[in-house]
């Protein structure tokens, strides 16, 4: 949520998700048997946890020749403030969440392990776009990573993993050498042959 937006900012780079980590969750655990005894579907409940937690714009007002759109704010600040959202009202009383689910913290399922230095890491892919030079754009992220790093909480690094544009230039600097040994080989050949002449 901070470093890919960074990154995307810089030209000429994309930054596709990230890979390796552990989205923090909200899990809301339904009990069947609660549910069955207030006669409430899933569905129920996640109708009333959308409406109860939204933020929509609900219109503007003119303020001085502007117009600002004007938004109305339901998201919760506390995640147990989910569990006082009300499923249902009745003559015997409404029905919370609370009272057939609870509410807390919890991660997705992790499908993927990433590791950097035999440690758990998040990796954040820095690619340049269609056209661009691979080492403008790796001059563009070395320039500003610094500044990168002081917006991170200090528990958490923000390395170069793996730098593809060095592969690329030893590609390069290889070719360069062919090109240049396969000129010195041709004006070595035609010194050959001009120095054993016409044949008759």
């Amino acid at each position: 949520n901070m470093v890919r937006p960074l990154f995307a900012t810089l030209p000429g780079v994309s930054a596709p998700p990230p890979f390796g980590g552990s989205a923090r969750t909200i899990l809301i655990n339904v009990q069947p048997d609660r549910l069955r005894a207030y006669n409430l579907t899933p569905d129920e409940i996640v109708t009333a946890l959308t409406q109860a937690n939204t933020l929509s714009p609900a219109g503007s007002i003119n303020l001085g020749g502007q117009s600002p759109i004007i938004p109305v704010n339901a998201v919760v600040k506390n995640i147990q403030d989910l569990a006082a959202v009300p499923l249902r009202a009745g003559s015997q009383g409404a029905v919370f969440v609370r009272d057939v689910a609870t509410v807390g913290w919890a991660s997705k399922e992790d499908r993927y392990l990433a590791r950097f230095n035999g440690q758990r890491a998040v990796f954040v892919t820095a690619n340049q776009k269609d056209n661009q030079n691979i080492f403008a754009v790796r001059k563009g992220i070395e320039d500003r990573l610094a500044e990168f790093r002081r917006t991170l909480p200090e528990d958490v690094r923000l390395e170069n993993g793996f730098d593809q544009s060095v592969n690329v230039r030893k590609r390069l600097d290889r070719l360069n050498h062919d090109f240049l040994l396969a000129i010195a080989l041709g004006f070595t050949g035609l010194a050959s042959a001009s120095s054993i002449g016409p044949t008759c």
